[in-house]
């Protein structure tokens, strides 16, 4: 290379090299440490982009302030916190091009000339002192807050988030990488993509509202295996990962160390109790699960619960109409490879599922559930699938106390039979008074009787038998009668 290397391939090289073939590379590489005056210009371009990352660590004075209300006035630009410093490392005016995204319909001449002329000459302007200007410019009036710091909804839309009041206006927003477009209105984000991951409520009962996010991708602003909380005037109050996940014994399902938060609930069990936040993560891959309280203030994990298996289905339901609120769990414990549904006191929450004398971890006890109850696979389900147990798909409350659990034999990649759920009633005292078949569960069973998959032919009668399968831990045991968990009446409520 005779040439010297031009500006903005030397930003290439600096900013993002990955763009760049190996023989460019190496050719640019080869050529600056031999031309001392291309090692100089790459020296002060790196020396730039570090005094840009210096200024931005640091808060704005009154000056700039001042500078900031007397350059954009009303217009507000969204800078992420984190975003600048790290997309300096990959491409200035890729951040930019993000910064002018936001721009709200009102913007002024001056803060479009601003951006058109930064993105264009990302080096030629920006010494580090008018660049930090113009950007803790931007800085001072995403932070500014309005009047009305009350929060109602939250939505994220091309990687930025945007919170708002009841009028619709914007309080404040932020970069949100990673994240996909979402409403915390909406409620069926939590079914489509398997995890939640944004709401809007008052988990503290202070009469204001927090906003809740969660992760949803590796390397991104927000990490998935961590749950934040932000007040209504955009402060991150805390965040908490999934903290410890248990072993449960050396077979079976590989489990690992990390967990993804999938989902949370905010209750007061009754009028006289103070606010209280659960959150339920599972491992990355299946197992374990884990349901754990945090403090709501703080973030403080307070205690924790753990399933052997995949939990999906976090439900807040006064389950005996006594006017106590409980927390129901539904999943599949994968050490009896069965559908399993978990009854709670939010004030008993501690230990492990029932498992198999090979799967006890060492680490805690077994749990306090009220009721934990497992739904056995039909002869349906061993024919259909070749996953070894069913599971969960839908859990509703009934008005007059208890639960109905729709039950699901999943059917195997390329199977022509349609799948198979049966639908249970369980009374506020967890009995089962009925079993009948969802919709198009008769004529899968009788499509696989007709066809010799299996031997039983399933009548109504038949179908409704069933709800003599069911299984109750004791505390100690498996039994067919509805029972209470003897460790739920013996444990002393948490503090």
């Amino acid at each position: 290379m005779h040439d010297h290397v031009n500006e903005d391939q030397l930003e290439t090289f600096l900013l993002q090299p990955e763009t760049l073939s190996v023989e460019e590379t190496g050719q640019i590489h080869t050529h600056v440490q031999a031309c001392s005056l291309c090692r100089e210009h790459l020296l002060k371009l790196e020396q730039m982009y570090k005094s840009v990352e210096e200024e931005l660590k640091s808060a704005p004075t009154q000056r700039d302030r001042d500078f900031a209300e007397r350059l954009l006035d009303r217009g507000r630009m969204m800078l992420p916190e984190r975003g600048l410093v790290r997309r300096a490392q990959e491409s200035l005016s890729e951040a930019l091009d993000n910064y002018a995204e936001v721009i709200e319909p009102y913007r002024r001449a001056a803060v479009q000339r601003f951006v058109r002329w930064a993105r264009i000459h990302p080096v030629r302007f920006a010494t580090a002192s008018a660049f930090s200007l113009a950007a803790l410019a931007m800085l001072t009036l995403t932070v500014r807050t309005p009047k009305d710091t009350y929060p109602t909804l939250a939505a994220v839309k091309n990687a930025v988030l945007s919170v708002y009041d009841k009028e619709g206006r914007v309080l404040w927003t932020r970069s949100a990488v990673g994240i996909p477009d979402i409403r915390s209105d909406d409620q069926w984000d939590r079914k489509k993509r398997g995890q939640r991951i944004l709401s809007v409520d008052d988990i503290d009962g202070d009469g204001t509202n927090e906003i809740i996010l969660a992760g949803y991708m590796e390397d991104r602003d927000f990490s998935p295996d961590t749950i934040y909380c932000f007040e209504g005037n955009g402060r991150l109050r805390w965040q908490a990962g999934g903290g410890e996940m248990i072993s449960f014994g050396k077979q079976g399902v590989t489990q690992h160390s990390t967990a993804v938060v999938v989902d949370w609930i905010e209750l007061r069990k009754n009028t006289q109790k103070r606010k209280q936040f659960f959150v339920l993560a599972r491992d990355y891959a299946f197992s374990p699960s884990k349901l754990f309280e945090l403090d709501p203030k703080t973030g403080k994990e307070l205690h924790a619960y753990y399933n052997r298996g995949h939990a999906e289905y976090l439900l807040r339901r006064d389950v005996n109409k006594d006017g106590n609120i409980d927390l129901v769990l539904g999943g599949v414990n994968d050490s009896f490879n069965s559908a399993f549904i978990a009854v709670f006191d939010p004030d008993s929450l501690s230990g492990h599922a029932p498992v198999v004398p090979s799967h006890l971890p060492t680490s805690t006890g077994f749990g306090t559930e009220k009721y934990y109850i497992l739904f056995p696979r039909t002869e349906v389900g061993d024919a259909i699938s070749t996953s070894p147990y069913n599971n969960v798909s839908h859990i509703e409350t009934r008005y007059s106390g208890g639960l109905i659990a729709y039950i699901q034999d999943v059917v195997s990649p390329g199977d022509s039979i349609h799948g198979f759920t049966l639908v249970y009633t369980l009374e506020a005292d967890m009995k089962c008074s009925q079993v009948v078949a969802g919709d198009g569960a008769r004529p899968t069973a009788e499509e696989l009787f007709n066809s010799g998959r299996i031997k039983h032919r399933f009548t109504p009668d038949e179908i409704n038998a069933l709800k003599d399968s069911l299984l109750y831990w004791d505390g100690d045991k498996f039994v067919k009668k509805p029972t209470m968990n003897t460790r739920y009446r013996a444990a002393k409520p948490l503090p």
